[in-house]
């Protein structure tokens, strides 16, 4: 049921502007433009896209509230800037389609001035179009006439609640461009612009759409010069045309005309006071319109960021407004919040809206959203709507229904189960994941986590649980890891727990090392004094129990070669066979003498050698003692070797003193064979190499009865 109160007052003056006047506001911020659409949502205004349509193509939009006289930059339109796109809005929406930038569009945009978004939705189902009427009839938009690959006379509707196009009856009038159309009590009404005979020269025609009925009529000229690029819009019971082109870049006006629907008539109103204009841009909040923008015979100089604002001769018509609403739903459960539409006929000027019950119980807005509801009843809603003439209440009785919530869930934890006392089906979730986890009055986790769950009613009200924290008890994997696994023996390494699932105790087993086990999570010098494969046990536990094993010869300690022993030949020491080898002094342990199977020595000291086997591990040999005096003098040190490596000769030259001293000279070759023997009974002697295979030999000189040994190399 619904309760309809109408009634008249004179003795309230809502507005004290006088009629059938203009008044100069604030300029847009925004740059001048021409051919930028218009629209107004509620209380606001807005501007969108344009150009000068010489090279900038503007996509910005601009919110203009008259209260406050302001505007606000809001979120762009989607995509490059475009010109002459085809808009209107639809209850709390706004809509904006095609346009031109050097491309035509067909894309079809919907704009929230709540969230100040732009969301992209069905493509024109025409195709591509600029230049054409766009206008609101009803709950449907409707786009026509227009060019994309010549002019046309199309005319469809989109509506936003299947978020389809249909194609409706084309225009009954020629095809044209940048004709004009505005919609009055339900029906439409497009004409004037230019058309293809007579190219940029305006008409005056004027045609009304039936919905119901899908034709056109043609209905009374507008008087006075035909327009293109003219503006419209509509207040009350009336329509209105201002500004237009008569003659593309020559003849722009600054009129104003009225159209009466019921009488098919047209009345001039005061002249637009911005000057001749073309390409503008208006819209209409609470029974004001507002004109702007644009500029004058296709003059780029003359391009405006204006707006005026126009009080009509009667507010909206000489009529009382007709109250109607909608609303976002009407049955809801506890808790939840709904959005309330003004579909009020007769431009209101004063909106009071009563929701008893509501946790906001009275709004002054035209469009009022999130209205919540707490407790379950069912609940009216009243909607009043003024302006200077009247007022007109509507109260819808039992309006909205709000359906209790199921009862709150508590959830508790046995053993390796979650359960709900819900009365109802819950869905399961862990804490972060929208993902079902499961349904049922209780749920078994495989993984540890916070849970919980919700429950709907028959009703579909659905209520959260609080939330209940899970652990999943899991027995320990073990695994280990050591610092090495492969080393020569009588070394120390230090072992790690890798295990998973978070064991609490440990018990290690190491077989044949010192020591052989321990109970700490990462034990440390854990020592193989012996060599040989060992293998390494570990014992892991948590309160799920635990896990054991072994991991075979995980160990590996090499054998460590045999101690080395150091022989004397002449002045060289050689060593027992290894694969590598370093030779020291005693007192200078730091610096490696030699690393070849031998080495010379020139003066006394303890020598001893390192060597080293394949894997790498090594011994030291004792020290031996050289006293280099017991071998040889200082005159014997005076001999001469040279080439040293040699080629096919050895040079050998004595000191003075050694000449008569019955000197030999004996060579041999790496494994001790006597290859060349030879007195020396001149200050220079020469031995031939050339014949000698290449390697190491050995020169012995004894005179006096000292032997005085040199090494050579023969390398050919």
């Amino acid at each position: 049921m619904k309760i309809r109160i109408t009634f008249l007052f004179f003795a309230i003056v809502l507005s004290s502007n006088a009629q059938n006047t203009w008044l100069q506001m604030a300029n847009c911020p925004g740059i001048a433009r021409m051919g930028a659409s218009s629209f107004s949502i509620g209380t606001k205004g807005y501007v969108c896209a344009g150009g000068d349509f010489s090279s900038t193509f503007f996509s910005d939009v601009w919110e203009y509230d008259p209260i406050l006289n302001s505007w606000t930059q809001k979120a762009n339109v989607p995509g490059t800037g475009r010109y002459r796109a085809m808009a209107a809005s639809i209850g709390s929406k706004g809509y904006l389609c095609g346009g031109y930038n050097g491309t035509t569009f067909n894309d079809l945009y919907e704009f929230d001035p709540v969230a100040n978004t732009w969301t992209a939705k069905a493509s024109m189902g025409m195709g591509s179009l600029f230049g054409g009427v766009g206008m609101a009839i009803g709950s449907k938009f409707y786009v026509g006439t227009g060019t994309s690959s010549g002019y046309q006379k199309i005319f469809w509707a989109y509506d936003p609640g299947t978020n389809a196009w249909t194609q409706k009856a084309d225009f009954g009038g020629a095809a044209k461009i940048y004709a004009s159309g505005l919609s009055i009590n339900g029906k439409g009404y497009l004409g004037l612009g230019g058309e293809i005979t007579n190219i940029g020269i305006g008409k005056n025609d004027w045609w009304e759409y039936d919905t119901l009925l899908n034709n056109w009529t043609q209905k009374a000229n507008k008087p006075g010069l035909g327009l293109t690029e003219a503006n419209t819009f509509t207040m009350g019971d009336y329509g209105y045309v201002v500004i237009g082109s008569n003659n593309w870049g020559s003849v722009c006006t600054n009129q104003l005309y009225q159209y009466d629907p019921v009488a098919d008539s047209w009345t001039a109103l005061a002249n637009f006071p911005g000057g001749n204009r073309e390409h503008g841009i208006a819209f209409v909040v609470d029974c004001k319109a507002y004109v702007g923008h644009g500029f004058e015979n296709d003059n780029f100089s003359t391009l405006s960021n204006d707006l005026w604002e126009y009080t009509p001769p009667a507010p909206c018509g000489n009529q009382p407004p007709i109250a109607a609403f909608f609303s976002s739903d009407t049955t809801i459960c506890e808790g939840a919040c709904i959005d309330f539409t003004s579909t009020a006929l007769g431009a209101p000027t004063l909106y009071a809206w009563s929701f008893p019950g509501a946790s906001t119980t009275t709004s002054y807005n035209a469009n009022p959203t999130s209205i919540c509801y707490n407790t379950a009843g069912t609940y009216d809603v009243e909607f009043i709507v003024c302006n200077n003439v009247g007022c007109d209440t509507v109260l819808m009785p039992g309006f909205i229904t709000v359906v209790a919530n199921p009862p709150q869930v508590s959830l508790t934890v046995s053993g390796d189960t979650i359960f709900s006392n819900g009365a109802f089906a819950n869905s399961w979730y862990q804490v972060g994941n929208v993902q079902v986890l499961g349904n049922g009055s209780y749920y078994l986790p495989n993984q540890s986590g916070s849970f919980y769950s919700i429950i709907c009613n028959v009703n579909g009200c659905c209520i959260s649980s609080d939330t209940v924290q899970f652990t999943v008890s899991v027995l320990p994997i073990v695994n280990i890891s050591s610092t090495d696994t492969l080393f020569c023996e009588k070394q120390c390494v230090d072992f790690f727990d890798l295990s998973q699932n978070n064991p609490t105790s440990w018990s290690w087993t190491f077989t044949n090392a010192a020591p052989s086990s321990s109970t700490a999570q990462n034990p440390i010098g854990i020592c193989f004094n012996n060599y040989g494969s060992y293998n390494v046990t570990l014992v892991a536990c948590n309160g799920a129990g635990c896990d054991s094993v072994t991991f075979s010869s995980f160990i590996t300690s090499f054998q460590n070669p045999p101690k080395p022993t150091i022989t004397l030949s002449n002045d060289t020491l050689y060593s027992s066979p290894g694969v590598s080898y370093a030779w020291y002094e005693v007192s200078n342990p730091t610096v490696v003498l030699s690393t070849l199977p031998y080495y010379v020595f020139t003066q006394d000291g303890n020598y001893y050698v390192i060597i080293t086997d394949s894997n790498g591990c090594a011994s030291a040999a004792d020290a031996y003692t050289i006293h280099v005096g017991l071998y040889e003098n200082n005159l014997l040190q005076q001999v001469q070797i040279t080439p040293n490596p040699a080629n096919d000769w050895i040079k050998i030259v004595l000191p003075d003193g050694l000449i008569q001293q019955n000197t030999e000279v004996r060579m041999f070759d790496n494994v001790g064979k006597l290859v060349a023997n030879k007195k020396l009974t001149d200050v220079a002697t020469l031995i031939e190499t050339k014949l000698f295979a290449e390697g190491i030999y050995t020169i012995h000189l004894e005179a006096k009865g000292k032997l005085y040994s040199r090494k050579v190399t023969i390398a050919h």
